[in-house]
């Protein structure tokens, strides 16, 4: 039993290197031409009984569950083709001044669950945006994550993409990783170990690294 658990310690050590390697690496990869950068950055605001506050993103502002709660900006120039915001557990609306250009809720279609799943939007903005004002508007039926505005970008939708892949890639391949891991490590360990050996919570300990593994994936 300790010569087998020596195998998976080293078998764990090594992985983790390797892990520990590749996500620098995967990292700092280029996704798209760098040199291409039409973003643009909006101040963003907020009503509250004491007048209008300045909201930096991302950003937590004080709401209960299923509160709607709103900022809004005003968009700098017409280069604007896209907007990118996640929401996490979510309902989402958007305005151009007071026309609703896109809405996120799956309630009507939703067979179980109180919340809406966590999604990353693309939300194609109108021509000739320049001066207008801009609204976004939350809902949640958790109190952490009602009033919870992730990360928002605008502008160029090439652009906005390679900055999607640079933040979430890792994360992704991160997953995929511990998966790999937890399921090559459960096998491993049913092949030296006897089977009647095996702890029950070994099962637990894998099963557990596994659904992080694939929660990491899917979010």
């Amino acid at each position: 039993m300790k010569k087998s658990f020596k195998i998976f310690g080293t078998i764990l050590i090594i992985l983790i290197i390797l892990v520990a390697i590749l996500i620098p690496a995967i990292n700092g990869s280029s996704f798209g031409d760098k040199e291409i950068n039409q973003t643009q950055e909006i101040n963003w605001y907020c009503d509250t009984p004491n007048g209008q506050i300045p909201v930096t993103i991302p950003s937590k502002i004080e709401a209960i569950k299923n509160q709607e709660c709103t900022i809004y900006g005003y968009v700098n120039d017409n280069i604007t083709s896209t907007l990118v915001i996640r929401t996490s557990y979510q309902k989402l609306v958007i305005k151009i001044e007071e026309e609703i250009i896109y809405e996120y809720d799956t309630d009507s279609y939703r067979p179980y669950g109180k919340a809406n799943p966590s999604k990353i939007h693309y939300v194609s903005l109108p021509e000739n945006v320049q001066g207008k004002k801009i609204s976004i508007s939350i809902t949640s039926p958790y109190e952490s994550y009602s009033g919870y505005f992730s990360n928002i970008e605008i502008g160029d939708y090439n652009s906005l993409i390679n900055n999607v892949y640079s933040r979430y890639y890792v994360e992704f391949v991160f997953g995929i990783l511990v998966v790999l891991l937890s399921v090559f490590l459960l096998v491993s360990n049913l092949i030296v170990v006897k089977f009647h050996d095996i702890s029950k919570s070994i099962y637990y300990i894998f099963g557990a690294s596994i659904f992080l593994g694939l929660w990491m994936i899917f979010d």
